[in-house]
């Protein structure tokens, strides 16, 4: 599994090296662009949108984890007071 997990860092580290972040909407873009091609196209009010989408998108992903984490936590839990109990 060790092996996977590096494997997967260095090919997102060796895309990296070819990509450059906005100043704009701090997306990464190809390096080879002359400009984002996430930003580059919008007005100010559709890039502050887009910018709240991708916060409101984080949000609601990390509340996801963490309810995850609570009902996996509270499973465990009350399968071990069972197994425990007989």
């Amino acid at each position: 599994m060790s092996g996977w997990l590096f494997h997967r860092i260095g090919k997102q580290v060796e895309k990296l090296k070819h990509q450059t972040k906005c100043t704009r909407c701090d997306l990464y873009f190809q390096k080879n662009l002359s400009e984002c091609n996430h930003c580059s196209h919008l007005a100010d009010s559709e890039l502050a949108a887009l910018i709240s989408q991708r916060k409101n998108f984080r949000m609601s992903l990390g509340k996801a984890m963490l309810f995850g984490a609570v009902l996996f936590l509270l499973a465990t839990f009350f399968l071990a007071k069972i197994f425990n109990s007989t």
